[in-house]
């Protein structure tokens, strides 16, 4: 076999394999309706979020979908449901990059980090994108 049929039948074999995952009923423990924060998750991030951190422009948190917070440093798939449960519990608002210290697992080192590509509440005039703006659909 060559080297490029090796990696496409690889290819396929997966594919495959999340269909059937994705065709499995779910399980009894498993909620019919996933909540919210859960549905949003799977999507993709919005096209403005992708364009604004590759221009260098500030991602807003209190627009961002989770998929968009996903794309924060150090921020991973159940580190953004957590920031997107505490702008919720704010009223869908945070009031400045400060909030965030009161989510589970962002310490000062990763909140530095989040703040040189993100603004929340005042701190978000024309540096930064609104991700409603997306071109995908959630």
């Amino acid at each position: 076999m060559r080297p490029g049929s090796i990696a496409a039948l690889a290819l396929i074999v997966g594919w495959l394999a999340l269909a059937a995952l994705a065709a499995a009923p779910p399980r009894a423990s498993v909620p019919s309706s996933p909540p919210k924060a859960a549905r949003e998750s799977r999507s993709a991030p919005s096209g403005a979020a992708l364009r604004a951190l590759r221009e260098g422009q500030l991602l807003d948190l209190n627009r961002a979908t989770i998929a968009d917070l996903e794309l924060l440093p150090g921020v991973g798939p159940r580190l953004a449901e957590r920031i997107a449960s505490a702008r919720e519990e704010r009223g869908g608002r945070f009031g400045s990059l400060a909030d965030l210290q009161a989510v589970s697992g962002i310490g000062p080192a990763k909140l530095a980090s989040i703040e040189r590509v993100a603004c929340a509440g005042d701190g978000c005039q024309r540096s930064s994108v609104s991700t409603s703006e997306s071109v995908l659909t959630k």
